[in-house]
């Protein structure tokens, strides 16, 4: 299994950051409920008490979360997909 940048993850490693993709699914989910907008990476970064690369990951891991934005990972924008 690989992430976005192709380094080799052990499955334990995948495991966890697909449930940690899940955490941040549910962060944003909740945030969209109170504030009309699923936060960016950075919000979510410093919510999660995590570095803006390890939210991109998750992004990038999980089927139903992307963005579409470009530019400074901490602006990026989270989105959702059939949610």
């Amino acid at each position: 299994m690989t992430d976005p940048d192709h380094k080799e993850l052990s499955v334990e490693e995948h495991y966890a950051l697909i449930d940690f993709a899940n955490v941040v699914q549910a962060w944003s989910l909740t945030r969209q409920q109170t504030h009309r907008s699923y936060g960016t990476f950075g919000q979510a970064a410093v919510a999660l008490g995590v570095s803006v690369e390890r939210i991109a990951e998750a992004v990038e891991a999980h089927y139903w979360m992307f963005s579409f934005d470009e530019g400074p990972l901490a602006d990026r924008g989270i989105d959702h997909d059939g949610e």
